[in-house]
């Protein structure tokens, strides 16, 4: 076996692509049945019982083109109207005059479609625009070689056809006809004339070694060789096109035939051609909102050598599988290939999208290459599925904010597709939630599509987020905690969780999403105003709403309830926040952007046993108001030992009861020092009434806070659970024995 190694045949262009498959097929039907190829990164290799010597030899001598007609085509009918004397009738005349064997396959088929076209049924089909009608006459009467190209160009459905992009509209690509350039490339090859060259088209093929081509139109399959403007050192480039190039390129396009099938989820039968789906306008530099597509195809790489039976046994499978389903867009076929949902044995997928650039000719533009690996994390992003193509309903109608929400979503879920790491799941899920947003404020659209909030995302998320960040850690405990609290039976009224009082969405009894709300949103405005006027307006909300709550066994506190609780997690431990990263949020030495961020993100996750990791010593920052009201905000009773019994004395521990009044956030977010001073001399009333001397001064604790927006930044630090080990030291530390 010789093992080739053939240069010039590269994954991209597209042209090359399909060449390297029109080469391994024709040598593989005709000339080594034992031949075996595979992709070596950029180069295409072939294992075959013939030299390279040989292969060229055989194809200038020997090779067989694959029939290709198309009598559907325009109003010579492809070459075949009667008394028609174009360049396609002439072509085609050419086929059935020839006495070439090596064009026998293709005379049998031009003279079988000649007597097809020649019966009055077929014209009056014609006539009457039934082309399902004129294909399926051609499929059950042609010859076998006629169908490869039948198959890739046309699918017959239940309700008529569909054209794969591979071929156009059937063979015609805008004005131009493939069949007609095929047919004159053919002839350049095999009858060559003054001024062909056959050989050395051949040779840049196989080595890359280069050779003037000839002026002609190459096709979407070759971007760089349709010319135009800029496309040269100095001024526009010409159309060159290498006509061996050329026909292997169409050799290989027609391995992947389409099928009728319900690939596309549809209740009725769809075309679907090996490996297309529709196009995701993001991922690639080039891409441009609302451009023109006619799909996308991923073309496989394999790095083992396989037979032609076993890629042709890929592309009649021909899908990737998404979540049980196949691929429907670029996105999902991306997916796929993180998923483990693709063929075995691909190493990689080429991806082109054709894209209308040049006027209405789509051009097969690659976008990059996706090397197929398994990241388990990319399976999250299935949750927000149904809700992104909701989203992607009312087409042209939809107001101009959620079009650009709409493909920012698009954009970041391609992205954390591509490379589920935590950032870029942190910018999908913020993507969401301001679409979210986008959505609320559109009434129209909401009736329009049906669409309501995002769905209550899963715990999972939470471990693919998680990071070492503090604002991360800040986020989670603000939106983890879940009033739990029952009042005769009924859970409390108004928002149980930080996410429903930011978000504009009601709750079911188990704290999922159930829908939009039509009341009006307690605290609108997160991402877009001032996080710490969010958490700020959230604690004076809380407290207008909370109800005051007595004492009691199961609820050890008095006053009302700002915090949302959070439970220990399953492993016992107390999952609230060190009192050293609270206090550095209070004073202002985290990120509020990210926080933000990352606020944004988690409020679209429902309530969790989740316990983050705080890793490494935190820096101490004090801020004197947030010490001495963080115990009272903390929710719980606080057993605290007094400084006699250290000293061996038989008093024992007492009971801190913490006690927020309804008027203290509203006093102290005034920031003016007389009313601060004021709300702490009434809670050095309460550390007495505890048995506990004050020793702080609420005078010098006033004017520790320099102005207002000082004061709503440690109102917005009350609203952050802080560990009950944290706030019985502060209170210890802030009292001594009465």
């Amino acid at each position: 076996m010789h093992q080739l190694e053939l240069p010039g045949l590269h994954p991209r262009p597209l042209a090359s692509y399909l060449a390297a498959l029109g080469l391994f097929k024709v040598i593989a039907t005709q000339a080594d049945p034992t031949v075996r190829a595979s992709w070596a990164g950029d180069m295409f290799r072939l294992s075959a019982a013939i030299d390279q010597e040989m292969i060229q030899q055989f194809l200038l001598d020997s090779y067989s083109p694959t029939p290709l007609i198309a009598p559907w085509n325009g109003k010579n009918q492809g070459g075949f109207a009667p008394g028609d004397n174009g360049r396609a009738s002439k072509q085609i005349s050419r086929i059935a005059d020839s006495k070439d064997p090596r064009l026998a396959r293709y005379r049998d088929v031009v003279l079988a479609t000649r007597a097809i076209v020649a019966r009055q049924s077929w014209q009056e089909a014609n006539e009457a625009n039934d082309k399902r009608a004129t294909v399926l006459a051609l499929r059950n009467e042609l010859p076998d070689p006629a169908l490869a190209f039948l198959d890739a160009s046309v699918a017959i459905t239940s309700d008529g056809r569909e054209f794969p992009p591979i071929f156009g509209t059937g063979g015609n690509i805008g004005r131009l006809d493939l069949v007609l350039g095929y047919l004159e490339h053919l002839e350049r090859i095999l009858d060559p004339g003054k001024g062909d060259r056959p050989v050395d088209w051949l040779v840049e093929v196989l080595t890359g070694e280069p050779a003037p081509g000839v002026k002609s139109t190459p096709g979407q399959f070759d971007y760089q060789g349709v010319g135009g403007p800029n496309l040269a050192r100095s001024g526009s480039a010409p159309e060159q096109v290498n006509p061996w190039l050329y026909v292997l390129s169409i050799e290989g396009a027609l391995l992947f035939a389409a099928s009728a099938s319900k690939r596309l989820g549809s209740q009725l039968a769809k075309g679907a051609s090996p490996f297309t789906v529709a196009s995701s306008a993001t991922g690639f530099a080039s891409s441009a909102v609302g451009e023109s597509n006619k799909g996308e195809m991923w073309m496989p790489l394999w790095e083992s050598s396989w037979r032609l039976t076993e890629l042709e046994t890929l592309l009649s499978e021909g899908r990737a599988t998404w979540q049980g389903r196949a691929a429907r867009t670029g996105t999902d076929f991306l997916r796929a290939t993180r998923s483990l949902g693709t063929d075995r044995g691909v190493a990689a997928f080429e991806r082109f999208g054709f894209l209308e650039r040049n006027g209405q000719s789509p051009a097969a533009v690659p976008l990059g290459r996706v090397v197929v690996r398994s990241e388990d994390r990319v399976r999250l992003t299935a949750e927000v599925d149904g809700w992104v193509r909701r989203l992607q309903g009312g087409g042209d109608r939809a107001p101009a904010s959620v079009v650009v929400a709409r493909n920012q979503v698009a954009d970041a879920l391609f992205r954390a597709s591509e490379s589920p790491s935590p950032e870029l799941l942190l910018a999908l899920l913020v993507s969401l939630a301001r679409a979210e947003q986008a959505v609320f404020r559109s009434t129209g659209f909401r009736e329009m599509t049906g669409i309501g909030p995002v769905p209550t995302l899963s715990a999972e998320w939470l471990p693919a987020l998680a990071n070492a960040e503090k604002e991360f850690c800040i986020a989670w405990a603000l939106t983890a905690g879940r009033d739990r609290l029952e009042r005769s039976g009924q859970l409390p009224t108004g928002p149980r969780t930080f996410s429903e009082l930011v978000r504009p969405i009601e709750l079911d009894r188990q704290g999922a999403v159930r829908s939009f709300t039509l009341k009006r949103q307690p605290v609108a405005g997160l991402g877009v105003r001032s996080l710490v006027e969010i958490m700020a307006d959230s604690l004076l909300y809380r407290c207008r709403t909370a109800p005051e709550i007595a004492e009691s066994e199961t609820l050890p506190l008095r006053g009302i309830r700002p915090q949302f609780e959070l439970r220990p997690g399953a492993s016992g431990r107390d999952r609230r926040l060190p009192s050293e990263l609270v206090e550095m949020f209070a004073a202002g030495l985290l990120d509020d952007l990210r926080v933000a961020d990352w606020l944004l993100a988690l409020s679209l996750i429902g309530p969790n046993e989740f316990e983050p990791e705080i890793s490494g010593p935190l820096p101490v920052a004090p801020v004197p108001l947030w010490r001495c009201l963080a115990p009272q905000f903390g929710q719980a009773r606080l057993r605290v030992i007094r400084s006699s019994e250290r000293s061996g004395s038989e008093q024992g521990p007492t009971d801190f009861h913490p006690v927020v009044r309804t008027s203290w956030p509203v006093r102290l977010t005034a920031g003016q020092p007389s009313q601060i001073a004021g709300v702490l001399r009434e809670l050095a009333s309460a550390y007495r009434a505890s048995g506990l001397d004050p020793a702080f001064d609420p005078t010098t604790a006033a004017a520790s806070v320099p102005d207002q927006p000082s004061a709503r930044r440690v109102l917005a630090a009350l609203m952050l659970p802080t560990r009950l080990t944290d706030l019985t030291a502060l209170v210890e530390n802030l009292s001594h024995l009465n």
